[in-house]
């Protein structure tokens, strides 16, 4: 079933070509970092490396002249290039309708996306085929909640005041009905309150703020692979005696590999290191899980890195924290591994 649920969440992957050349995908937390202006944009003109698009409204941010060029990418960091290869182009269509994170280049005084698959969000029927986590993981929502959402998370980020009552009301409307576990079934209105779950679990953990720790709770209870994910990143953000426990606990149980991992950053982010004897013990005793983005071996993407598992990411920490186990050498991360 989680085939099905990808078809959806990865919507970029059937708008990309195979390629040689290949790219580390930034966090959007970062693409948010990165960029100067949020706007919505109509595109009127692609030429691959150059696109040209009229500026339908500035969201946050810098303001933008009414009309803007668009050429090169600001976080492109390629890992693999080929010699018959043209270089990543702009994958924005003429006539379509998109919400772009763009950054302003200096020397050009031209605009730049961060990536060709990340830093914008197409428009489809008054729904956003939107990141909030990682472009390997899309939602889909209503237009009015990504943009009220995204504009809260791009000005906190920039330490600039939102709309709180808007989002702390968002949040407690999605939060406190019952945790949809959507894993690719036919119904629209499990589908969409999965979605909007998604996207008001990863707003808390970008805004580190709008519930408490007694609503993520079912969600981390949840056996849902993509929730799992969500609800260990925003229980992450609560710097908690109880978050923390919730969080190793997480790691200890049956969860999913990739959520486990975001609970061992999320107890890095708390420097937990109360919490070293039970890392170390599950190094010996716990049952281990490749981890990895997954997705096509033809996508760009492909370059993106992450732990090899929910161990490689345990000895990455405790090395971090100056406690290498001896039994191992810590590995390495890699690229996206299935």
């Amino acid at each position: 079933m989680r085939s099905l649920l990808t078809i959806l969440l990865l919507f970029l992957s059937a708008t990309i070509t195979a390629r040689a050349t290949t790219w580390d995908e930034p966090w959007h937390e970062d693409v948010l970092k990165n960029a100067d202006s949020f706007v919505k944009v109509k595109v009127f003109e692609n030429q691959g490396a150059r696109a040209r698009v009229d500026v339908i409204k500035l969201i946050a941010g810098t303001q933008t002249p009414h009309q803007i060029e668009l050429t090169g990418f600001s976080m492109l960091r390629l890992t693999s290039t080929s010699s018959g290869d043209h270089g990543p182009e702009l994958l924005l269509k003429p006539g379509q309708v998109y919400y772009l994170l763009i950054k302003r280049d200096e020397k050009t005084n031209a605009y730049q996306i961060s990536t060709p698959t990340s830093g914008w969000a197409k428009v489809v029927d008054g729904d956003v085929y939107a990141t909030y986590r990682h472009t390997f993981h899309q939602a889909i929502v209503p237009e009015d909640v990504y943009e009220k959402t995204m504009q809260a998370i791009f000005n906190s980020i920039k330490g600039k005041p939102y709309d709180t009552a808007y989002v702390s009301a968002f949040l407690r409307e999605q939060l406190t009905q019952n945790v949809a576990s959507w894993k690719g079934e036919n119904d629209p209105g499990l589908r969409k309150r999965f979605f909007l779950q998604h996207a008001a679990l990863e707003t808390f953990y970008h805004l580190r703020n709008g519930t408490d720790l007694s609503q993520l709770i079912p969600f981390m209870g949840n056996d849902t692979y993509h929730v799992q994910i969500s609800a260990c990143r925003a229980t992450s953000r609560i710097n908690s005696t109880k978050a923390k426990e919730l969080l190793m606990k997480f790691i200890e149980s049956r969860g999913e590999g990739f959520a486990k991992v975001m609970c061992v950053w999320g107890l890095e982010r708390q420097n937990a290191r109360e919490m070293i004897p039970r890392l170390e013990a599950f190094l010996t005793t716990g049952t281990d899980q490749e981890t990895g983005f997954g997705g096509d071996i033809m996508d760009p993407r492909i370059g993106t890195r992450f732990p090899d598992s929910v161990k490689g990411s345990i000895r990455h920490l405790l090395g971090e924290w100056g406690r290498p186990p001896t039994t191992r050498s810590m590995p390495s991360e890699s690229t996206i591994s299935g």
